[in-house]
C-alpha cells in the first residue's frame, strides 16, 4: 500500500516537499514550477502550522504575559535624584600659589598635584566615591538604621552600589543615587556633594598648612641670616664711619642681590614641589633646568671679573674698605630680598590654610524625584512576550517535526526517541541513587 493520500515529506528533488499519491507512486509537487515556488510552499506551509498550533501559541503567550505583569506590579519602585557638579577652578583644590613664587612656578597648583592621565573632573568622581566621603554620609543620614545593615564594610557596598557617578565630555561630574525613598535619594545626593566639598577643603587645608610649615622654617633661618648679616655691617659702619659707597654701587649691588634671592627662593619652590611631586615630573625637572641656568649665568658673570666680582660689579677694582663694605651690603641686600618674598609666601600660605570657602561649583541642586525609573514595566511585559512567542513557536514547529518524522520515517524516529530516553536516564540516575541511599539510611 501506499501513502495515505495529503501526505507530506521531504524530497531531494528540487529541495521541495514531495506528495505521494493514493497509489504510492511519489509526484513532485515543485514539478513545472519556477525555483521561487518552494519557498513559497515552505512559507504556506509554516503559516499552516502555526494556524494548528494558535491555541498552544495564545495559552504560553498568555500565560508567560500575565505572569511577568503580575511580578512587574509588584517589583517595588525605584526613583533616582542626581546634582551636576564643576570641579574647582584651576587652583581651588590645590591652591595655586604661583603667586607666592615670583619665578612663576605653579606651587602645588592645579595639575600639578595630580596623574596625568586624570582631569580634575575625574579626580573629584572619585573623590565621591572614596570611604572619606561616604562615611560622612552614612553616619549624618543614619543609613545604617535605615538599611538595618550593622556592618560598615557591607553598609558601604549597598551605597557604593546605589551610587552612580560620572563626568560627561564637558568635564561636568553627574551624582545620581538610587532608592526606594524619592525623599532619601534626595537627601543621599545632597549629603555626597556637602560632603565633598567638605572633604576637598580639607584635603586643600591640610597641604596649605604643610606649605606654612615649611616657609615658617626657611623664615625663621632668612631672619637669622639677614640679623647677623645686619650686625656685621653695622659693626663695620662703626669702626668706618667716613666709608660710603656711590649711587652706581649700591645700585648695581641690589639687582644683584635681587637676582640672588630669586635663585634662593625657586629653591625653596623646588624643595617644595618634591614633596607633592616625583623627580620625573615635568615641573619639577622645569625648575631645576631654570635654577641651574640661572645659576651658570651667576657664574659667567662673576668670572667675566676679577675674583672679587659680583654680576658684574668688580668688587675688586674698588678700595680695600670699599670692597669689604659692599660684600657686606650685598649680602644684607640678598637677606632682605629673600626675606620679602618668604614673608609673602608665608602670609599666602595662612591665608589658604584658613579659607573655607566652597571648592566646588554646583550647577544642578538636587530634587525630589517625581517619576520611578524602573521596573519599566511596559518594557518587560513586550520583552516577555516576544520571547515567550519565539519559544512557543519553536516548540510547535518542533513537534511538527518529529510528528512528521514518526509518519515518513519511523525507524529514525525511534533512533531519535531511544536517544532521548537515555539522555534522560542519564539525567534522573543520580537522582535515584541518592533517593535509595536516603531510603537505606532510614
Amino acid at each position: 500500500m501506499g501513502q495515505p493520500e495529503g501526505c507530506f515529506r521531504r524530497g531531494w528533488k528540487c529541495g521541495g516537499l514531495v506528495h505521494c499519491s493514493p497509489g504510492g507512486d511519489q509526484v513532485s509537487r515543485l514539478e513545472g514550477i519556477s525555483g521561487l515556488e518552494p519557498e513559497k510552499s515552505i512559507f504556506w506551509e509554516s503559516l499552516e502550522i502555526i494556524f494548528r498550533w494558535r491555541k498552544f501559541v495564545f495559552v504560553c503567550v498568555t500565560i508567560v504575559c500575565l505572569i511577568t505583569a503580575g511580578v512587574v506590579f509588584l517589583l517595588p519602585k525605584w526613583y533616582r535624584a542626581s546634582a551636576t557638579v564643576l570641579p574647582p577652578e584651576r587652583g581651588a583644590v590645590d591652591m595655586n600659589l604661583s603667586n607666592v613664587f615670583r619665578g612663576g612656578v605653579p606651587f602645588l597648583g592645579g595639575e600639578l598635584a595630580i596623574p596625568f592621565a586624570a582631569s580634575p573632573s575625574d579626580i573629584l568622581a572619585a573623590m565621591a566615591q572614596s570611604d572619606a566621603v561616604l562615611l560622612g554620609v552614612v553616619a549624618e543620614l543614619s543609613l545604617g538604621k535605615v538599611y538595618g545593615i550593622a556592618s560598615t564594610e557591607m553598609l558601604l557596598k549597598v551605597v557604593r552600589g546605589n551610587l552612580l557617578v560620572k563626568t560627561t565630555t564637558e568635564g561636568i561630574v553627574q551624582i545620581s543615587y538610587e532608592d526606594k525613598d524619592p525623599q532619601r535619594a534626595y537627601e543621599v545626593v545632597q549629603s555626597v556633594v556637602a560632603n565633598l566639598d567638605l572633604v576637598n577643603q580639607r584635603r586643600g587645608s591640610t597641604k596649605a598648612r604643610a606649605t606654612r610649615f615649611f616657609v615658617e622654617e626657611r623664615l625663621k633661618e632668612t631672619e637669622k641670616k639677614l640679623q647677623a648679616a645686619r650686625d656685621s655691617l653695622k659693626t663695620f659702619q662703626l669702626a668706618n664711619r667716613a666709608l660710603d659707597l656711590d649711587e652706581q654701587s649700591k645700585a648695581l649691588i641690589a639687582s644683584a642681590a635681587t637676582v640672588k634671592a630669586q635663585v634662593v627662593s625657586d629653591r625653596i619652590a623646588l624643595a617644595t614641589l618634591k614633596r607633592e611631586l616625583s623627580e620625573t615630573h615635568p615641573e619639577v625637572q622645569k625648575l631645576e633646568g631654570k635654577i641651574a641656568s640661572t645659576e651658570q649665568e651667576l657664574k659667567r658673570l662673576e668670572e667675566r671679573g676679577s675674583k672679587g666680582s659680583f654680576l658684574g660689579v668688580a668688587m675688586s677694582a674698588l678700595p680695600g674698605l670699599s670692597q669689604e663694605l659692599a660684600i657686606r651690603m650685598r649680602d644684607v641686600t640678598i637677606q632682605e630680598k629673600l626675606y620679602e618674598l618668604l614673608t609673602e609666601q608665608y602670609e599666602q600660605a595662612k591665608i589658604q590654610e584658613a579659607k573655607d570657602t566652597p571648592t566646588i561649583s554646583v550647577l544642578d541642586y538636587p530634587r525630589v524625584p517625581e517619576y520611578k525609573i524602573r521596573p519599566k514595566r511596559l518594557k518587560l511585559i513586550m520583552t516577555a512576550f516576544f520571547i515567550s512567542l519565539f519559544v512557543s513557536l519553536g516548540m510547535a514547529f518542533t513537534r511538527e517535526y518529529f510528528e512528521r518524522m514518526r509518519t515518513v520515517d519511523p525507524n529514525r524516529y525511534q533512533a531519535v526517541a531511544s536517544l532521548a530516553s537515555r539522555i534522560r536516564a542519564e539525567l534522573v540516575s543520580p537522582f535515584k541513587k541518592n533517593s535509595r541511599g536516603a531510603d537505606g539510611q532510614s
